[in-house]
């Protein structure tokens, strides 16, 4: 499943990879980590997520901020109207079923 993952590329997800040697490393790492007993296996990704919520890419953090702050004003100045996120999740779930 790494595999797949990982080599799925295209425009929007090469700054995500690094390459094809960042690719085969991570395919690598990742047949290691499934090799660990499930107890390892699980201190491994707290740790992993744990990183994760605590370094945030500066670019990444600045594209989400301006997102934010775009649909603020937005709201702010009455070109959209915001929906309820239940019947936000419930349209969705209609739209994917169909």
């Amino acid at each position: 499943m790494c595999g797949k993952i990982l080599n799925q590329r295209g425009p929007k997800t090469d700054f995500l990879h690094g390459g094809d040697a960042m690719a085969t490393t991570l395919d690598k790492i990742y047949e290691q980590a499934m090799r660990l007993p499930d107890k390892s296996k699980a201190i491994l990704a707290e740790r992993i997520v744990e990183y994760l919520g605590t370094h945030v890419n500066p670019d990444l953090e600045r594209i989400h901020l301006d997102i934010v702050k775009r649909r603020r004003d937005e709201i702010r100045e009455r070109r959209v109207e915001p929906i309820d996120g239940q019947k936000a999740l419930d349209r969705a779930r209609k739209a994917i079923n169909k």
